[in-house]
């Protein structure tokens, strides 16, 4: 019994040795991925390009630090690329700090669902990193050099994120998000246009995608558009509504909104869409002496405007028949589920007659009496 045992523990010890650690490398042997970037090669059809910002660590936390350089290169494959990017550099590439995914503008008029794809499957990129198109194109965004950075890509990150600035012309969009919604059926997924602007950047415009065959840009949201749609499916605060009426003219801050739709009789016609934006604010600007007394005149003009405003950014969307909001989910939640029911939807959301209504409080005119 005792050379049984003892004959055992050899065998697993002998078991042990042939066993390997866990690769690892050394945090100074490694370059940090910041910011991903992928085009596609103009003439030619087949090659995809990748751009990566890699950050250069500095010794010395008292110097300034975006300190970075991009490292670019083609093939067939988005793998195939950064393998090659691989031989131009001397350390691993680390892919766990990667917070912004740039798309560029002309790979996103043909078809992203193979790029989406990978960077959704690939397990080294985190799925919270931020997704948005860049103009002209992917690596010109990166390669944007701020005089107020102080990280590498840390300025872009603080406006895709907002964790920085807070702008309802910024539509944030992280990539579980994106990839999601080009599966769920009534609601098309929409992206951020940053486009680059001399040593710095913009972003005020929306894409929204088309998935039916391919996943391509269908339609884009004017500025005005980009923030309507951001206050109805987000319910983004701090919207400011310039107010021109009779013989006024000031401005509306919405402090905070809440959006709710519903559809109905799609099947029974006619169908309706209704939609009902509820907020408050205040009246932060104006180029006449205003009274508190005329709150309730103030409170009217506005709504007019907003509403108005809502009904011309629906007029875009359903001319292009592109539903970035997520009326179509809705139907589908609120309503029986058969094919049926689908295609009456599909059919009636081009030309369904909107009914808005717009109930805004207007706090005070903020202005000394």
């Amino acid at each position: 019994m005792s050379t049984l045992k003892y004959s055992l523990i050899l065998f697993v010890f002998l078991g042990m040795l042939l066993l390997c650690g866990c690769e690892f490398q050394d945090i100074d042997k490694r370059y940090f991925v910041m910011s991903i970037g992928i085009d596609s090669v103009p003439d030619k059809e087949k090659l995809i390009s990748v751009s990566l910002k890699l950050a250069i660590p500095s010794p010395n936390s008292k110097q300034k630090q975006d300190e970075f350089e991009v490292s670019s290169a083609e093939g067939s494959t988005i793998s195939e690329a950064i393998e090659k990017i691989k031989t131009k550099v001397s350390m691993e590439l680390e892919f766990g700090q990667t917070k912004v995914i740039i798309l560029g503008e002309e790979l996103a008029k043909k078809d992203l669902f193979p790029t989406v794809d990978w960077l959704a499957r690939n397990r080294a990129i985190q799925k919270i990193a931020l997704v948005a198109i860049g103009k002209p194109n992917a690596k010109a965004i990166l390669d944007i050099r701020p005089k107020s950075a102080r990280l590498p890509g840390y300025n872009l990150y603080l406006s895709l994120s907002k964790s920085g600035t807070e702008s309802n012309f910024i539509t944030q969009v992280r990539l579980f998000d994106f990839y999601r919604k080009i599966y769920e059926k009534g609601w098309d997924p929409v992206l951020p246009i940053v486009t680059l602007q001399g040593n710095g950047f913009d972003i005020n415009q929306t894409a929204v995608f088309a998935k039916k065959n391919i996943l391509h840009t269908s339609l884009v949201l004017n500025p005005k558009n980009t923030e309507i749609n951001n206050m109805i499916s987000k319910n983004q605060p701090h919207i400011v509504f310039p107010i021109q009426r009779e013989d006024l003219n000031f401005s509306v801050d919405l402090l905070s909104t809440r959006s709710r739709y519903s559809i109905k009789n799609v099947s029974a016609k006619p169908a309706t869409l209704h939609i009902t934006i509820s907020g408050n604010g205040n009246i932060i600007e104006s180029k006449s002496p205003l009274e508190n007394k005329e709150l309730r005149r103030y409170e009217k003009l506005a709504q007019e405007v907003i509403k108005e405003r809502i009904e011309s950014y629906l007029q875009v969307i359903q001319k292009a028949n592109m539903d970035p909001v997520g009326f179509g989910l809705k139907y589908r939640s609120t309503s029986w589920r058969n094919d049926t029911k689908w295609e009456d939807w599909s059919q009636a959301y081009p030309t369904i007659p909107a009914l808005v209504e717009v109930k805004l409080q207007l706090k005070n005119t903020e202005m000394i009496q």
